[in-house]
């Protein structure tokens, strides 16, 4: 088995394990969902049999009898294969409502009951979502955790293959530019604020531009002001991340904002990420373009 690369998939129902299963697919793995935690082991020996090297595995709280054994399962399993990545998938009440309303499917706790009277009602789909949430609480922090919570399928196929990439000893360092007006994303593990940049958005011949674009880099590299601010960040990241990984943690998400999420935190995600690339693999995201 110590050739085994493992990738478990579990987390909310409808934050989109099953789109998850299909990117890991893609990628060459076996894949298999809604596994029970018991066959894990008779599943895996089966595979070995037939040289399966990279396999991937979506678990879920229908097995909620089995849940309180998943994370040692997990801890056993790592000193036995070459690799283990978990990722714990997690979304707003609110957006599991709308994904759940658009397919028209049912929650899977709502087949909890089976018979239904005027003292059994139904659970709503909302009583459904905090039932399961409260029951994966256990095992919500079992690796990496990933808020699918506006995020497009593009954004979530671009950071799974980020993950696969990984050396089992390295870190995925995330990097976003957001727009302070649509809110701070839940997933930051830290925060910085670029507003106190000027901002190219009042100027007329770049205002349509991004800060991706060489008119705007250039408009930016001529501000002293600008380049002590990417420095302070780099001195302050490549200083204090090694001590936020320290605990084998394998994924660190920071958000830099500005206003409209087009111009100042972009230029600085793009900068940033390039020193970022010389220690840790490094993605880029851009949530408001």
């Amino acid at each position: 088995m110590n050739n085994l690369e493992i990738f478990i998939v579990t987390g909310m129902s409808g934050s989109g394990k099953s789109v998850v299963l299909k990117i890991l697919e893609d990628s060459g793995f076996f894949c298999v969902d809604n596994l029970p935690i018991l066959l894990l082991d008779s599943l895996l020996e089966v595979l070995v049999q037939q040289n399966r090297t990279q396999i991937a595995i979506a678990i879920d709280a229908r097995d909620k009898e089995s849940l309180n054994t998943l994370v040692p399962k997990i801890n056993s399993l790592q000193a036995k294969v070459k690799t283990l990545v978990s990722v714990f998938l997690n979304a707003s009440n609110e957006d599991l409502i709308k994904r759940y309303s658009e397919t028209r499917r049912r929650h899977p706790f709502s087949f909890q009951f089976n018979e239904y009277s005027e003292d059994k009602l139904a659970p709503t789909l909302n009583e459904c979502i905090e039932s399961e949430r409260s029951m994966l609480k256990q095992i919500e922090k079992i690796g990496i955790s990933i808020n699918t919570s506006g995020l497009k399928p593009s954004d979530l196929k671009h950071r799974i293959r980020a993950i696969i990439k990984l050396n089992p000893k390295s870190s995925l360092i995330i990097i976003q530019s957001f727009a302070y007006r649509c809110g701070i994303p839940p997933d930051s593990d830290l925060v910085f604020d670029a507003r106190c940049l000027p901002n190219p958005f009042y100027e007329k011949e770049l205002k349509d531009y991004s800060g991706k674009d060489s008119q705007v880099i250039k408009y930016f590299k001529a501000q002293k002001r600008s380049s002590e601010l990417i420095i302070s960040i780099v001195s302050l990241l490549k200083n204090w991340l090694p001590f936020y990984l320290q605990k084998e943690r394998s994924y660190f998400c920071i958000s830099i904002g500005c206003t409209g999420g087009k111009h100042r935190s972009v230029f600085c995600v793009e900068e940033i990420a390039k020193e970022l690339k010389q220690d840790w693999t490094t993605s880029i995201r851009h949530i408001n373009l």
